[in-house]
């Protein structure tokens, strides 16, 4: 991986741009954002960033790197989704335990969404359906919220394991596949009925967030290190359709969120606790790069025109990039 990296440093309140094969900065925007979650608009070439500190989303130009305008949101908002068949921004605010719906194209908010405590999770778009999946990660919570993008109502709530975490959705299954950080367990959640049909027990249990490469049929599962000594902290490789172990890498040091890049079948980790972000072959299984990034490595986001993957650093506010 090259490129560029494109970073958001809330210490300094910039959106800087770093030459990944030089090592050095090329471009410094003032921007002043805690970024939460990421969400990338191909046809407008445009990356949307949660912004946590500010309750607001920010809007930059990835072709000249420049914030473009920013919305109000609802009060922390931790991940982010865009629906562009439908023009809306769903925010998961953690200030009030709701998702937040903005229209795409002015930002006007128009639906403020219950759903119960948050303490930061996911956000998953089925496009097909234009249902929007909700973690929240709160302790007691063993449970997703579904919001019909349609009507910016409440579908349901379907029942997982304790503090489910990262989600995916599989559309060659028609399933939803939910990582419960504290029953070490991924629900399988059939979207059709709305409720799960079953869960994996993974080898390593503490899983975190998920990401599948449908075309592969292999499901990517982050796992931080439990609490005792010496425990497994690295990207398990998991059977898509079985659930059975497939490859683990030992990896870093507190792992977080994983994407695909279904193009190229390269898997990208970041790691909070190192500041790292890990490009792993889908092929082979092997780790292509490990690159530095910043405190608090966590969200990202994957521009499938160019292949680039922005990384936001929660700690900096940072957005790493990485080309094919």
């Amino acid at each position: 991986a090259g490129g560029k990296a494109y970073v958001v440093d809330t210490a300094s309140d910039s959106f800087t741009v770093i030459d990944l094969r030089a090592g050095q900065a090329i471009s410094h925007v003032p921007l002043g954002i805690v970024v939460a979650g990421l969400a990338f608009d191909p046809g407008t070439e445009s990356l949307y960033a949660a912004n946590l500190a500010a309750d607001a989303v920010s809007v930059i130009d990835s072709r000249t790197r420049k914030v473009k305008r920013s919305y109000p949101a609802g009060p922390q908002p931790w991940a982010i989704a865009l629906d562009t068949a439908l023009g809306k921004i769903f925010t998961l605010n953690v200030g009030d335990g709701t998702i937040g719906v903005l229209n795409l194209a002015d930002g006007k908010q128009v639906a403020s969404i219950p759903i119960g405590p948050v303490a930061g999770g996911t956000l998953t778009l089925d496009p097909a359906t234009h249902l929007v999946y909700a973690s929240t990660s709160s302790l007691d919570s063993q449970y997703v919220a579904v919001v019909d993008g349609n009507t910016n109502q409440l579908r349901a709530k379907i029942a997982t394991g304790n503090r489910p975490t990262g989600t995916c959705y599989d559309p060659a299954a028609r399933r939803l596949l939910v990582a419960n950080q504290q029953s070490g367990t991924i629900s399988l959640i059939d979207t059709a009925r709305m409720e799960a049909s079953g869960a994996w027990t993974p080898n390593q249990n503490n899983v975190w967030d998920l990401a599948i490469d449908a075309e592969y049929r292999q499901l990517y599962v982050t796992v931080p290190p439990a609490r005792m000594f010496g425990s497994f902290a690295g990207l398990a490789i998991l059977d898509a359709d079985t659930g059975q172990t497939l490859l683990e890498l030992k990896l870093g040091q507190a792992p977080d969120m994983v994407l695909v890049d279904p193009s190229t079948h390269l898997v990208y980790m970041t790691d909070s606790g190192e500041g790292t972000l890990t490009v792993v072959d889908g092929n082979t299984g092997e780790v292509q790069a490990v690159k530095e990034a910043g405190p608090w490595a966590h969200a990202m986001a994957l521009d499938p025109n160019t292949g680039t993957v922005y990384v936001g650093i929660t700690g900096q506010g940072a957005i790493f990039a990485a080309t094919r």
